[in-house]
């Protein structure tokens, strides 16, 4: 798939017929096309938590309610993907953030402010009824397997946070990682997988499908939404502020899962595997 200059993996199940029409020269008058604007608790719409709760479930919580549609969203990087798993009925035309302020100050089109969704002091058992407008259609396919384990490593860095599109620069192992995740992975008998390059229709599937999940603290673990509540999540967890800290610890609790933390010393450094074994029996 391809968007602007931008292109897309493929997952199994993207479809064409499946996808919302998505431009960046819509036709017809903008007065009829609603522009949907981010109000983020933090953060760029350009990274996947940021982008998930606080951009991609207000929206489809409004796709919901306005079938047939069309409205305008914001450019958001990489995570452009995530907006073809919205109504398939929805017409939706991609711009630049200049020209979301130029439509906003000129009174171009009507602007609907989506509620944000992505601070943690605001999670409750609600959060995950928009995921359900998205997930369910996704991730329940015939002949599906559950796996009992999942880890998640941050490895490749998207050479999109390097440039000057980035809002905020760096992503994947630049920014945080853990040297020792295969050996996790092996002695848990099960593989690392980094969601990098996944398509995310197929990141949707692999994770409703595991009842454990594993991850250093980070995007990927914005992903147990599409959980099967009674499921459980372990945070490998870098030293950072309180706030951050819990952010995935209520995430978690929102969703009915249960949660563990297991302590890095830095950003970068080696996990105790023994420490993750022990947790992960534990649950």
């Amino acid at each position: 798939m391809r968007i602007g200059n931008r292109r897309f993996p493929k997952g199994d199940l993207f479809l064409l017929s499946s996808w919302p029409t998505l431009s960046r020269s819509p036709s017809g008058d903008l007065q009829e096309r609603t522009l949907l604007v981010p109000a983020l608790w933090s953060g760029s719409v350009q990274h996947f938590y940021h982008f998930l709760l606080g951009y991609l479930m207000p929206a489809a919580l409004w796709a919901q309610q306005h079938p047939g549609a069309t409205a305008s969203v914001r450019d958001c990087g990489p995570m452009n993907q995530w907006l073809t798993l919205l109504r398939t009925d929805i017409d939706l035309e991609v711009v630049s953030p200049g020209q979301v302020l130029q439509r906003m100050v000129r009174g171009d089109q009507p602007v609907t402010t989506l509620a944000p969704t992505d601070d943690p002091s605001t999670f409750s058992s609600e959060l995950r009824e928009p995921f359900q407008l998205i997930g369910y259609r996704w991730a329940r396919v015939e002949g599906s397997k559950s796996t009992d384990l999942l880890i998640v490593d941050r490895r490749k860095s998207d050479g999109f946070f390097s440039s000057s599109d980035s809002e905020i620069a760096g992503s994947g192992a630049e920014r945080r990682s853990t040297p020792n995740m295969d050996e996790l992975a092996e002695r848990l008998k099960t593989q690392a997988v980094d969601f990098a390059d996944t398509a995310p229709v197929d990141q949707i599937r692999r994770v409703a499908r595991s009842r454990v999940l594993i991850a250093q603290h980070g995007a990927a673990l914005a992903n147990m939404i599409w959980m099967t509540p009674g499921s459980k999540v372990i945070e490998i967890q870098p030293p950072m502020g309180t706030q951050e800290s819990n952010i995935f610890r209520s995430l978690a609790r929102a969703c009915d899962l249960s949660y563990e933390v297991v302590y890095q010393r830095s950003n970068h450094s080696e996990v105790d595997v023994e420490m993750i074994m022990n947790v992960a029996r534990t649950l």
